[in-house]
């Protein structure tokens, strides 16, 4: 993470946003196009409205990190990462009404 905080810190010096955005969701179309032939199963028609919302959502939150980056250095702003693990655990809770253990919780 604190590299890819660092590269797009040092890609937004010569890039706009909207660049950097579209390299992440390239770089993450080709990397995942690696993966869909061995275990492709077409979503029902339910799931492609909440496929968009999942994208849109993504591109707002990588735009909120790139400007975030563009206005502050990585090192300062890593810190609030550590809201992933509160937010992460919560919602796993909350939806799936699942508590991290110990075993998880401290791999890496």
């Amino acid at each position: 993470w604190l590299s890819l905080s660092v590269g797009q810190t040092k890609l937004f010096a010569f890039n706009w946003v909207v660049s950097l955005i579209a390299t992440i969701v390239l770089l993450g179309f080709v990397i995942a196009s690696a993966v869909v032939p061995f275990d492709w199963r077409p979503p029902s028609g339910n799931f492609w409205p909440l496929i968009g919302v999942l994208g849109l959502i993504g591109a707002v939150a990588h735009f909120g990190v790139i400007k975030a980056l563009s206005m502050a250095p990585a090192s300062m702003l890593s810190p609030f990462n550590y809201g992933q693990i509160f937010s992460g655990a919560l919602t796993g809770y909350l939806v799936f009404g699942h508590l991290p253990d110990g075993a998880r919780s401290a791999s890496p």
